[in-house]
Formats: C-alpha cells, structure tokens, sequence
C-alpha cells in the first residue's frame, strides 16, 4: 500500500514509496530504499567456549611439538672435513662402522652413549603381503640411536628390537602404510634384498626438522655377517665411509676434549688418508637436519648402489660386493 512520508526537513521534495510487508525501511539522501540489514546474531555462550577450548588444545600441541623437535642436550654427529687437491674442504657427515664401538670400549668414561645409523641411498620397497610401499627412508641403527633422540615409543619394545637381527621398528605413519588399522606388531614384512623382517615396536614420527629421519629401522645386527640376515661388511670395518655416528657426552663442556681423542683414536687405525680431520657438530638448541648433498655424499671413500642386488660397492680402497 502506498504510504507519504511527508517533507523532509533537508529537501522539499515529497517521495512515496511502496511498503513491503514484514520489512522496515531505511532512508537516506538521495532517499534510496532499501532492506534494513539483520540484527546481528548473539553468539551462544556454549559457542564462545567451544572456540577457546579449541584454541587451548591446537596451542598444546604446538607445545607439544616444539619439544619433540629440541634436540636432546649433549649430543653430538661426529663429521669431518675433506681436503680436495685444489686445498678447499667439504663437510662430511659420514664415518667408518666401526667407530662408534671403539669410542664405547675406549672413551666409556667421558662418552655415555654411541649409537650408528645408516639410511640405504636408494628407495625400498617394502612389503605387508597386503600392501606394497616404497620408501625412502629405509635405515639400519643401534639400538641407543632411539635413546639419544628421545623417541617415544608407542607400541612394543624398540629397544629390544634393535638388539635382534630380523626385527624391526616402524614410524607410525608408515605402520598405517603398511597395515592399515590391523594391528603391525609381530607382522613379516619383506624388506631390503627380499630379506623377512618382524616388526617389533611402533615409534612416533620423527620431526620433520631432526637430524633423524626414517620410516623404518631395521637393527644393525641385522648387516654382520652370522646375523642370518644381510651381510655388510662395509659397514663393519675402516674405510667404508657410509655411517652417520652419533655420541652422548656426560658434560658438554667436554666437547673440545672429546673431539681432541677421537681425531687421536683414528690416527691408530687403519683410517683412509684425509679422513681424520673430524670433528663435533651439536645438534642441542636449533636442530640441524641431514643436509641434500650430505646424504647422497659420494666422495672419494663413498659407496655407490647396485640396486637390483642390494649391495653396496666401494669407490675408492677395497670392494664390496
């Protein structure tokens, strides 16, 4: 129904407009008409404590996260420096197999804990006779590499899986790769060289910015030779340069002293020439990952793969076949 609103004190001009039923409305110069907008909404008390608690629970596991991704104190990544001829160095996170059992049995005073860790250079495939997935990050360590990281174990004993040839620990994003919601622990899979491996504990994922990075841990025993498993001998002996080791000190302050020992421990072995220049990299406060070009180092005392076989070959000293 039409309706006149009469003159407006700012005009003499008299506009009709056209009511609609169950809308108010809004004028304004040039006199427009328009819907007035909604009332804004009350929020519900129930929903402003939904949205704080959730707030609270995200800024937790952020907390969370950041402490997985501190590196324990005291530790350290033995690395050294290689001399090219034209006198310019290159770091090197790499070190012989048997470096990390000559600290244990002759530095157990300063030196808590050594562990060694080696991750295969080229994908794996792995397989759950239910699924088939490759991987990347398929390695072999010592049981305390678990230890001095601080990895939390969710299912099993890590440990002790470590200590067995044959056995095995899983991140658990790749545990569900692999298994899906069945239950992985005590499961065969077939891993590197066809070899059968028993899962034995399921771990939380490393942080992305750790110097640790895996998705399956296959024990070190597994590579001796007796182990009924693979036999590496280059990661037994000197001069293979293929392990990454990792050291415990009792006190940080020690870490000139250490470094001093295990550069004199290395001059009465059998170490290949120029790769003795070592020294500690802390990896406490800001994490310091594995660089690209470290981990697929092929440098004068490196290896290179032969995948089909599985097996490693020495580029320069003795072959490994």
């Amino acid at each position: 129904m039409a309706q006149s609103l009469g003159r407006f004190p700012s005009t003499t001009k008299q506009i009709t407009v056209r009511a609609i039923p169950g809308q108010k409305l809004c004028y304004d110069p040039p006199y427009k008409r328009y819907p007035a907008p909604p009332p804004f909404p009350k929020t519900p008390t129930i929903i402003l404590f939904l949205g704080l608690g959730s707030s609270l629970l995200a800024s937790a596991f952020i907390q969370e996260d950041d402490a997985v991704r501190k590196q324990p104190e005291r530790v350290f990544r033995i690395c050294k420096w290689i001399t090219a001829p034209d006198g310019s160095k290159t770091r090197s996170v790499k070190t012989a197999g048997l470096l990390a059992p000559a600290l244990n049995k002759d530095f157990s005073g300063a030196i808590e804990c050594t562990a060694r860790y080696m991750k295969w250079p080229e994908a794996v495939e792995v397989n759950s006779f239910d699924r088939i997935h490759s991987t990347n990050q398929w390695a072999f360590a010592d049981p305390a590499i678990l230890e001095l990281f601080e990895i939390r174990t969710l299912r099993g004993n890590a440990k002790k899986a470590l200590e067995t040839p044959g056995q095995m620990v899983l991140s658990q994003r790749y545990a569900e790769k692999l298994f899906g919601s069945a239950d992985p622990l005590g499961q065969t899979v077939m891993g590197l060289g066809g070899q059968l491996y028993t899962v034995a504990a399921i771990v939380r994922n490393p942080s992305g910015h750790s110097a640790l990075q895996f998705d399956a841990l296959a024990s070190w025993v597994s590579t001796a030779e007796g182990s009924g498993m693979q036999s590496f001998p280059f990661l037994h002996n000197w001069t293979a340069q293929l392990v990454e080791t990792f050291i415990r000190l009792q006190d940080v302050k020690q870490q000139h002293n250490a470094q001093r020992t295990i550069v004199q421990l290395l001059q009465r072995t059998p170490h290949p020439a120029g790769c003795t220049d070592l020294f500690l990299q802390p990896l406490s406060g800001k994490e310091i990952k594995t660089g690209a070009t470290e981990n697929a180092e092929q440098d004068r005392f490196g290896a290179r793969v032969a995948a089909p076989a599985g097996k490693l070959v020495l580029v320069a000293g003795s072959w490994f076949l």
